[in-house]
């Protein structure tokens, strides 16, 4: 797999959005759900402090993580090191979202 690959979407915001962590039997079990959030906080950790992580488990954005930066940097770090990672045999894709919509809990 590619590392490094650069983040698609909109402008970097402290908020990433990474997509393919989990499989749908995953996003079933609420134990599997908070392993792979913490998970992802760790991985993302490396790159600067996160202040939250969330998982949708329904609505346009189930399954996707969601990772709340302290600054735009470490998100793009983050973004930049995870993007094209392999996690479990799936491709991550990044990019990033609106910080107004994830302090709203409103994730797409």
């Amino acid at each position: 797999p590619a590392y490094g690959m650069a983040p698609q979407g909109p402008m970097p915001t402290t908020v990433l959005r990474v997509a393919n962590m989990l499989s749908p039997a995953e996003l079933a079990n609420p134990a599997e759900v908070e392993e792979i959030r913490r998970e992802a906080m760790g991985a993302c950790g490396a790159h600067g402090q996160v202040q939250a992580a969330v998982i949708p488990t329904s609505g346009p954005a189930a399954g996707v993580v969601f990772v709340k930066f302290a600054d735009v940097r470490a998100a793009q770090a983050a973004a930049q090191a995870l993007g094209g990672k392999t996690f479990d045999g799936r491709m991550l894709q990044t990019s990033f979202a609106p910080e107004a919509q994830f302090a709203a809990g409103n994730f797409v």
